[in-house]
């Protein structure tokens, strides 16, 4: 089931691709450098799913994450960290998952076809 996904990174490799990635998949991709691009996007479009890099310049990402909760609570959110984990994730709610960097294309598809699931169960 194609999705709306939002990217939210800085690093531009990653982003990129993050992008081909899930637009080889049939995703439709909206793509952020910072918060503040996201906070653009999403101001026009509700993704299903971000996938939101913790570590940003400026607003981190799981910062940004709470006005996302607030204006989409219906979409899905990815964090990816190279960080081990964070402490407080149920503040996001429970549609929240985490993903360590680096990983694997295979587990961030597999968390997104779990999330297409739970869209089309609702």
């Amino acid at each position: 089931m194609a999705m709306k996904i939002l990217v939210l990174e800085d690093q531009e490799i990653t982003r990129r691709s993050l992008a081909t990635l899930l637009r080889r998949e049939g995703h439709d991709v909206l793509v952020a450098r910072n918060a503040l691009e996201a906070q653009a996007l999403c101001a026009d479009e509700q993704p299903d799913v971000a996938v939101v890099d913790i570590e940003l310049p400026g607003l981190r990402g799981d910062e940004w994450a709470l006005y996302l909760k607030e204006t989409s609570p219906e979409t899905r959110i990815i964090f990816v960290s190279g960080r081990p984990g964070l402490a407080g994730m149920d503040r996001y709610g429970p549609d929240v998952e985490f993903l360590h960097k680096p990983f694997q294309p295979e587990h961030l598809l597999a968390l997104l076809a779990e999330s297409a699931k739970l869209s089309a169960a609702q």
